[in-house]
């Protein structure tokens, strides 16, 4: 996982700011390597086509999930940890166009998201992430 700002011509990164836990299918349940940096954000490309990010926080809870396209770019993040319009959790869809290349308008997760949401915090849940992001501090 890299770092806004260092891509390489051909989209890879040179600065990996994450660390992989697990993997699961195409998730890939990451944590920041540097534990005094608290807001480093996902990059808006991955090196990976159609790749899904869980992100941990912290408190080795989900922060957020991000997903990219077949062009490797990120099209949608799902939000866990704050309210937005009293949604929690909530769903933006990245504007590449946009200045911070995120939409200002939430909205609530479809059935499928939610069902792809519940996949993977039961897998959370199951292998025990937060107790092994706790152990990598």
């Amino acid at each position: 996982m890299g770092s806004r700002g260092q891509s390489l011509k051909t989209g890879g990164f040179t600065v990996y700011n994450y660390k992989t836990l697990m993997r699961y299918n195409n998730v890939r349940f990451v944590m920041l390597k540097d534990k005094t940096k608290r807001n480093v954000k996902l990059p808006e490309m991955s090196n990976s086509k159609w790749a899904v990010y869980a992100t941990l926080g912290t408190d080795g809870e989900i922060k957020s999930i991000s997903f990219y396209n077949g062009s490797r770019k990120k099209y949608k993040e799902i939000d866990f940890n704050h309210f937005h319009d009293g949604m929690k959790p909530h769903v933006h869809i990245i504007d590449p166009n946009a200045k911070n290349m995120r939409s200002g308008v939430a909205r609530t997760l479809t059935v499928r998201e939610q069902k792809k949401v519940d996949s993977i915090q039961n897998f959370h849940k199951k292998h025990h992430l937060k107790e092994k992001y706790d152990k990598e501090q």
